[in-house]
């Protein structure tokens, strides 16, 4: 029983190890150029595995392979979970830490009374003046009204080769942001029709690039910056290396694209971008991918669609936050005389605390989705991980820990070994940002702010509009 072992494997370290450098290191993959093939299969050219940097995961289309964390990589390598972890430790340096649940036997708790008895005696009656230990702390970002102004664009595309790597981004990603502008009917608003979203304020900044002006945009981009930069900045991409560059977004065939922009916090160049079909993939659908992130916070830190100079500097707004594009242009724009702003996270729990410094001493309303995801994105949550394949999620709110502690009984009924790795949610970066967060809640059954409002424009909720929908069936509560 784990009771009785005093030392066990840091999982969690384990599992912050770089996937890709762990499954290179088991002589299972080897890297060539940028991508990292896969030698177990008996085909002549080795297929590439895919690798996600932002999750630690890797998937293998050829075989099925896949892996959420190192762990997974170490398993197959070894055959087993334990050996797995014993590689991962002997290959890695990784030391044991102590069990928390580890139970001392009568003789070593004797041992241990006698030692303490002993330090004790010897004990100074003053402790050492010892210098304090610094705790580590996040350094929000803050914002300045005085710093906030206009910059010159065209000037920008002229001297382009003079800038730094993070001006640069800008005017490439400004660039394409102008191109998604073009035309007088650049938004589709059948796309939004569909489901019964009325055009509002808040729709203003949003582009469009139809898939017939794909190739468009490429040769427009290719003919004002270096190939090399648009490789950086996630623009450009390649499907192998005997094809030439795509737009990054080429495997949307039909439709387009929406565009929700970032800007920068003090002025109007864009930062990155949102993307979401109007015409998904199958297999954008079967794996829920409705919005597509194009970024680089290496270079150039993004804030989320809709979280703007005006909506940091608004001093008598309800500031709120929900889960993709759609959702924001759901609510009404006022309520009991306030006007309401939204802030379009990219799926619930990714807003980044050190950006949450900026809206310092304010309040943020989560409206996000009361699925599971939803509740654990601004909650936190709980991991339960069994072994290396099985894992369950409990958000930390008052049910998903009920089901938390109902599920460790039943593990510790049949024997089973498991760990447990807790995450904080956006109401602990915002507290520890010096933001106040209130989060409402609703009947889970309505589903998300969308599919209330088509319910809602079809009578099936008894309600007139949004706006009365939230001040009848939706609670909000701050937490200080």
């Amino acid at each position: 029983m784990i009771e009785k072992i005093k030392y066990i494997h840091d999982i969690e370290t384990m599992m912050s190890l770089d996937i890709q450098e762990v499954m290179i290191a088991t002589g299972l993959w080897e890297p060539r150029g940028k991508n990292v093939h896969h030698l177990e299969h008996k085909k002549k050219n080795k297929p590439r595995t895919n690798v996600f940097p932002k999750d630690n995961s890797c998937t293998c289309k050829d075989c099925g392979f896949h892996a959420n964390s190192p762990l997974d990589v170490a398993r197959h390598y070894k055959g087993s979970f334990s050996e797995g972890l014993k590689w991962l430790h002997e290959a890695y340096g990784i030391k044991r830490v102590p069990n928390p649940d580890y139970v001392p036997s009568p003789e070593e708790k004797r041992k241990w009374v006698n030692i303490v008895k002993k330090h004790t005696k010897n004990k100074p009656s003053t402790s050492p003046n010892l210098p304090k230990k610094k705790e580590s702390i996040i350094k929000h970002d803050s914002f300045s009204p005085s710093m906030v102004r206009s910059v010159d664009f065209e000037k920008g595309l002229k001297i382009y080769s003079t800038l730094n790597y993070k001006n640069r981004l800008m005017i490439v990603y400004t660039t394409i942001y102008n191109f998604s502008k073009e035309g007088d009917d650049f938004m589709p608003l059948e796309y939004f029709n569909s489901r019964g979203i009325k055009k509002r304020k808040n729709m203003d900044p949003l582009g469009y690039i139809p898939v017939s002006r794909f190739s468009e945009l490429e040769l427009l981009l290719k003919s004002m910056f270096p190939i090399e930069d648009l490789i950086e900045f996630k623009v450009l991409t390649e499907e192998d290396h005997s094809k030439p560059l795509k737009f990054k977004l080429h495997y949307v065939k039909r439709g387009g694209l929406i565009v929700y922009p970032s800007f920068h916090k003090y002025f109007d160049l864009v930062t990155g971008f949102m993307f979401r079909p109007t015409n998904p993939e199958s297999w954008m659908v079967e794996s829920h991918l409705k919005e597509i992130q194009m970024t680089n916070n290496e270079i150039c830190n993004s804030l989320p669609f809709g979280f703007t100079k005006d909506f940091i500097m608004h001093e008598n707004a309800i500031k709120c936050v929900v889960e993709g594009g759609p959702d924001s242009h759901c609510c009404p724009e006022h309520i009991n005389g306030k006007e309401m702003l939204f802030i379009s996270s990219p799926g619930a729990g990714n807003l980044k605390e050190v950006q949450l410094g900026l809206l310092r001493g304010q309040t943020l309303r989560f409206m996000y989705d009361q699925d599971k995801a939803g509740r654990a994105g601004f909650w936190g949550d709980i991991t339960l991980r069994i072994g290396l394949i099985n894992s369950f999620i409990f958000p930390r709110d008052k049910d998903g820990l009920k089901e938390l502690q109902e599920k460790k009984e039943e593990l510790k009924k049949l024997k089973e070994e498991f760990y447990e790795l807790v995450h904080d949610g956006d109401l602990h970066k915002c507290l520890r940002a010096g933001v106040t967060p209130e989060v409402c809640q609703w009947d889970s059954q309505l589903g998300d702010l969308n599919d209330i409002l088509k319910q809602i424009n079809k009578k099936t909720i008894p309600c007139s509009n949004m706006e009365e929908f939230l001040l009848k069936f939706v609670s909000v509560k701050k937490i200080k």
